[in-house]
């Protein structure tokens, strides 16, 4: 599925305002890549500019060979100061020729690496975005540790082992072993080191390890279930609280 505004507003579903917010994304996301293409376009011209300007480079010193060869010969056959002087100043052409053909090498090789430089920073934008919607959708997790999950998070799967497959039919992110996104942040926010970033299933409220009990399923300020949003307004207040702020309410 293309990563376009209804794509965004289907992830939203339930959430107020959920065109604005998809607008907001989506013009976010367009200022990012549209400025990443425009600036790769330019690198492409000028990297085809300079192989143009390498080519005719090329095709000069095989003249001036061509021509130092027959002089050579020339000169062999016991011609005058004229033609070795000539030779000279073709010798002296020619290592200038192989200078620039030499630079122009050079210059090439940088601006290829810019571009790679390019498409990395655009793939790490997209991995990102995508794994900040997916614990946008995660019931618990505190707003105030989210920042550090994120960096955990991609301590463990760096963001260029993780790739866009797609894998029996689904296309999504997944890493080397093919687990996908969704499952290695369960795997993080499960783990003994993880559950400090999450309300305790077994013991909840304001902070990890104080007494409460966590909603099964979907956020309720999501779905709307307004049941389950009384009942943990009244039982757990600072678990209401943090689903709240995940689901963007106030």
């Amino acid at each position: 599925m293309a990563f376009d505004k209804e794509f965004v507003v289907s992830q939203l579903e339930g959430v107020e305002k959920a065109a604005e917010i998809a607008d907001k994304i989506m013009s976010e996301y367009s200022a990012s890549v549209i400025g990443l293409t425009r600036n790769r376009d330019s690198l492409k011209a000028e990297k085809e500019k300079l192989a143009e300007e390498k080519k005719t480079l090329t095709e000069k010193l095989a003249e001036l060979e061509t021509a130092n060869a027959d002089l050579n010969g020339k000169l062999e056959s016991g011609l005058g100061d004229k033609e070795k002087l000539l030779q000279a100043d073709i010798e002296k052409w020619k290592s200038a020729a192989t200078k620039a053909a030499e630079d122009l090498k050079n210059q090439t090789s940088e601006k290829d690496q810019i571009i790679e430089a390019m498409k990395s920073e655009h793939h790490e934008y997209l991995v990102r975005s995508e794994f900040r919607k997916k614990l946008d959708k995660i019931p618990g997790v505190f707003p105030e540790v989210r920042e550090d999950l994120e960096k955990a998070f991609f301590a463990d799967y760096p963001v260029n082992t993780l790739e866009f497959v797609d894998y029996a039919g689904s296309k999504e992110y997944r890493n080397k072993d093919s687990k996908t996104m969704d499952d290695l942040l369960m795997d993080k926010l499960n783990s003994p080191a993880g559950k400090r970033y999450r309300e305790n299933l077994n013991n909840g409220g304001g902070a990890p390890g104080s007494a409460g009990r966590v909603p099964s399923g979907a956020n309720p300020w999501v779905t709307g279930n307004r049941t389950e949003q009384m009942r943990l307004e009244n039982e757990n207040p600072s678990m209401a609280a943090s689903l709240k702020a995940s689901a963007g309410k106030k």
